[in-house]
This record gives C-alpha cells, structure tokens and sequence, in this order.
C-alpha cells in the first residue's frame, strides 16, 4: 500500500486512484448527488489546506459547495455503520509493508462559553 500524500490543492478533474478506491463503496451512496458529494469532501481532505472543515474546503475543492459538503455529513441517508465496516474489511485485506497501524483521529471539539454550537460537553 502507497503512503497517502497531500496534494497542495484540489484538482478540477477527479483522482483516478480515488476514484477506483471510492467506486467500492457506492453501495453505501445510490444518488450520484451523494457519490459525487463523498468524492469532494475526500478530495479536500487530501490537499495541504490547513483547516478541514466544510466551509473551507468548499473553497478549495472545485465543482462544490459548503451546502453539498455539510449535506453529506449531516443530512444524506447513508449508513455510516455498514460504510464503517466495509472500510475496515478493505483495509485489512490490503497489503502491507511491515508493521501497521491503523489511527482513529478524534474530531471533537469541546465546548467553550455558554454558545458553543453544535459542540457538546
């Protein structure tokens, strides 16, 4: 397996190689709106941007919007739980040069002030 590498900016045209990775997975997303939603988000999270959030990324990912991006993480019907499991089995069919190690990465945040939204304690 290749180590991932950040790209310093999204490029127009879609990645082959995310997009042969990605193409497993479209069970978990029927619409082409979410497929193509799912290919964006991901696209940003591989370049040098520093802040990878929707808002952001929606500025450096052509052919996307903050509204399709933030639709994909909070109101798309898609079964994270099956995607989950299929990402795991995928990664742990793959190849591996010497030891591996697979990172989960906490996003949360925690809540500071009296207004913090959509943050919980």
């Amino acid at each position: 397996m290749k180590k991932t590498q950040r790209i310093p900016q999204a490029p127009i045209e879609h990645m082959p190689e995310l997009a042969e990775f990605l193409s497993q997975f479209q069970v978990h997303f029927i619409r082409r709106k979410n497929r193509h939603a799912a290919e964006r988000y991901l696209t940003g999270l591989l370049t040098e941007h520093p802040n990878m959030n929707c808002d952001t990324l929606a500025t450096v990912v052509p052919h996307t919007n903050e509204q399709s991006l933030q639709g994909l993480l909070t109101t798309l019907a898609w079964d994270e739980n099956a995607l989950n499991q299929q990402r795991v089995n995928v990664m742990r069919a793959l190849r591996t040069e010497g030891n591996g190690v697979l990172l989960f990465d906490s996003i949360d945040s925690p809540k500071q002030g009296q207004a913090s939204v959509g943050v919980a304690r």
